[in-house]
């Protein structure tokens, strides 16, 4: 079940234009996410992280991060 999750989701990170991550608590799988997306695909990634204590795996491979879940900020960045 596993490997077909992981199969599953690197294969939506590859189709994707860019990353949007939820950076407000840590998490090992959006962090290997993030980190292969960003290494290794080369894509953009957006971190939105509205806690003091932010991801750090995530938040340090973000292009943008954004401290509110505004989606006029995230669509502003969306277009850059």
């Amino acid at each position: 079940m596993g490997k077909k999750i992981m199969k599953s989701d690197l294969s939506l990170l590859e189709k994707a234009d860019v990353i949007v991550a939820l950076a407000d608590d840590s998490s090992f799988g959006t962090g290997a996410e993030v980190f292969y997306a960003k290494q290794i695909l080369k894509k953009k990634i957006i971190a939105i992280a509205t806690k003091p204590a932010k991801s750090p795996c995530i938040v340090s491979h973000a292009d943008v991060i954004l401290e509110t879940y505004s989606v006029e900020d995230l669509i502003k960045d969306l277009k850059e």
